[in-house]
């Protein structure tokens, strides 16, 4: 088989050397790495747009230059997919299928797209990958090890004659019926990678209620309990009532029957401002009987301008067990020239440090030895030790400082102190208090004893017992017992302090005593921690949602510190973000500038992503782009992952840990120890 030297045609888009990823680049030899937009796709027609990968030369942008990938992957060229346009320059298994491509940047250009189409083959073969690696050679060099290759999968499988079969409303079909205060009109798309040139746009008035305004369609069949039902469209939107950073444009899809209880099944989905496709995959749990029921896009969720195009609503029936596509998942400001990365250029602070969270049974001998046969001595801990020392500049001891893991036995904490004194890491303290009264980490006898107390005394004699306990706590807990200084230094043993856990998550027991009280402990704590310590309020939810719910509530809570003279030097946000509802970056960005705004320090203390409901290459994407994003920050000065290994992580059957039980590391915790080595070559 001859080699074919072609040159490789691509649709290109160009731009001068400027910030790359958040950070300033300066002119100089080119490096080159890959960057995925979009990282999942289906074969099946009308489910979803196909793959696409940014090519991305770094550095010195003067000159033409050639860059060679080299294609591999489970999916078979030009029978399961193409690259749109290109052409192979050498071929390995079949003459039309490629195996290196050349990319060709003339000079000035920064960037090209190459885009990963699938092909309907007819064919249930179940998911497939294309993966795409960049080959050394003269003129460039490779980028840091997580941008070498990126993977594309293709899965979503429908037989054309079971989408015939089973196409219910489609979008050459009857337009539905409008209902409510909009403005509705037909408008035209010109986008190279969407399946539709039409569209509607609706100018949705203010609503209280979902179902006041919307679009329905009146089911031309009946609907049977068990049917296997697939609602797709394409969707974006703005919000205009609410503020930018809690405002995405919102829709719900309800399949219904139009009268009685009104059962049926339904599902809201947050709307970006770019179109992207969006599916409603449902087993109906009840009938909708044909003349009585109904499907409705429901747009009442406030003023907001929404586009909607090639909905379509599918019924297989039952016992469907093959390749339904499923929802794809992803996040706003993913694309090589978001302007977010240009916008947030690196600061030039001077304390950003990385850490995780360390569970102590891997440390001290004390936990290991009260721990199911688990012992500090084994090959497992000493690789856990020795990814800790090697990679982090500081962690947070994750449990053993609790009230009942203190007072139960201090043993664990006070060795993991030790241990990260010997191994000069900085340890951040986790937590005085957690306002959750009848769970952990409070003791188990704090609830029933308040219980009994206010049962048999009253709501004030209840009200003292709560607040006489946690007063007791303040003064003997993990804060006083590890304060001091490190050898001869004026260091303080715990760096931090997150004196108050979840004040917005967990505030019935403020509720309770008053949160006069909970400023009072916080003042207390604060005459008995080092001087040195800071002391920090930690909170979830509040950059790990699109919709960012507790920011409003937790600025609430910083405001009342500040006008009380609260002692707070910091916030800590936990990031513990969900991979079905990722924000957008821009998102968390207005939230980290409206809490800087407030001159406290920002740590990310708890940052984990699961892989349930998104591909590996998308969980390690959004990783690199919190990650830079956070180091571009001015008002972020540290970083902690909440755990690393799956054989000690909270979220470990959800794919959250960056190295695997057998220590495999996986993708996005490639991109965490590219992040560090960057870090610590500044």
């Amino acid at each position: 088989m001859n080699a074919m030297r072609w040159m490789v045609c691509l649709a290109v888009a160009c731009l001068v050397a400027g910030p790359v990823d958040g950070r300033l680049v300066e002119a100089g030899p080119a490096t080159v790495r890959l960057h995925a937009e979009v990282s999942e796709t289906h074969e099946a027609e009308h489910f979803a747009i196909g793959g696409r990968v940014a090519v991305v030369r770094d550095g010195d942008l003067s000159e033409s230059l050639d860059v060679i990938l080299h294609i591999k992957g489970t999916a078979t060229y030009d029978v399961d997919y193409t690259l749109a346009p290109i052409i192979p320059i050498t071929t390995s298994r079949s003459e039309n299928e490629p195996s290196d491509v050349r990319v060709h940047f003339e000079p000035g250009q920064r960037f090209a797209r190459v885009f990963i189409k699938p092909i309907d083959d007819d064919v249930g073969e179940g998911p497939e990958s294309v993966r795409l690696e960049l080959k050394a050679a003269d003129g460039y060099q490779l980028g840091p090890p997580s941008t070498r290759s990126v993977v594309i999968t293709i899965a979503g499988e429908v037989s054309r004659s079971a989408r015939s079969n089973g196409l219910v409303i489609g979008p050459s079909d009857r337009q539905p019926d409008w209902v409510g205060d909009m403005q509705v009109s037909a408008i035209n798309v010109d986008e190279a990678d969407l399946p539709f040139s039409k569209a509607t746009e609706i100018l949705v008035g203010s609503h209280t209620n979902p179902w006041d305004a919307g679009a329905v369609w009146r089911l031309p069949r009946t609907f049977s309990e068990g049917d296997e039902v697939l609602v797709c469209f394409f969707a974006k939107g703005t919000r205009s009532d609410l503020p930018a950073d809690n405002a995405p444009a919102r829709l719900t899809v309800r399949l219904q029957v139009d009268g009685g209880n009104y059962d049926g099944e339904e599902q809201t989905f947050d709307l970006t401002g770019r179109w992207r496709p969006y599916l409603f995959r449902v087993t109906m749990s009840s009938n909708l009987p044909l003349g009585r029921s109904s499907l409705s896009f429901r747009l009442g969720h406030g003023r907001q301008r929404i586009a909607l195009a090639d909905w379509r609503l599918w019924n297989f029936g039952r016992g469907w067990d093959f390749g339904l596509p499923k929802p794809i998942h992803s996040y706003e400001g993913r694309d090589v020239d978001a302007a977010w990365r240009t916008e947030r250029a690196s600061s030039d602070k001077t304390q950003y440090e990385i850490g995780t969270a360390v569970n102590a049974k891997w440390v001290s001998p004390s936990a290991a030895n009260a721990g199911a046969g688990r012992k500090s001595t084994t090959s497992d801990a000493e690789r856990y030790r020795s990814i800790v020392l090697r990679y982090f500049d500081r962690i947070t001891d994750e449990n053993s400082q609790q009230w009942a893991m203190w007072v139960n036995n201090p043993a664990p904490a006070t060795e993991m102190a030790a241990w990260a004194v010997r191994n000069k890491l900085k340890l951040r303290g986790h937590s005085v208090m957690w306002g959750d009264p009848v769970g952990w980490p409070s003791p188990p006898d704090l609830w029933k004893t308040y219980q009994r107390t206010l049962e048999s005394e009253g709501e004030q004699a209840g009200v003292f017992y709560l607040r006489n306990r946690v007063a007791e706590h303040v003064r003997n807990n993990s804060l006083v017992g590890l304060n001091g200084t490190i050898g001869d230094s004026d260091r303080p043993i715990i760096s931090e302090w997150d004196v108050v856990n979840h004040p917005i998550l967990y505030d019935q027991m403020w509720d309770i005593t008053g949160w006069e009280f909970l400023r009072a402990a916080i003042r207390e704590a604060r005459t008995l921690a080092h001087p040195a310590t800071k002391f920090f309020i930690n909170e979830d939810q509040v950059l790990s949602s699109p919709t960012h719910q507790n920011a409003a509530p937790l600025a609430s809570v910083v405001e009342q510190f500040i006008d009380h003279q609260v002692p707070i030097d910091g916030i800590g946000f936990q990031s513990h973000f969900k991979s079905q509802q990722l924000p957008s970056i821009d998102g968390i960005g207005e939230v980290l500038d409206r809490f800087a705004a407030y001159g406290w320090q920002l740590h990310i203390t708890e940052f984990d992503i699961d892989n349930v409901a998104i591909d590996d290459q998308t969980q390690a994407d959004f990783t690199r782009d919190f990650l830079d994003l956070c180091a571009a920050h001015p008002a972020v000065t540290a970083f902690i992952v909440w755990g690393f290994w799956e054989g000690e992580h909270w979220r470990s059957s959800e794919g959250a840990a960056m190295w695997t039980t057998q220590w495999k590391l996986r993708p996005h915790g490639q991109v965490l120890l590219d992040h560090i080595a960057l870090e610590k070559s500044r």
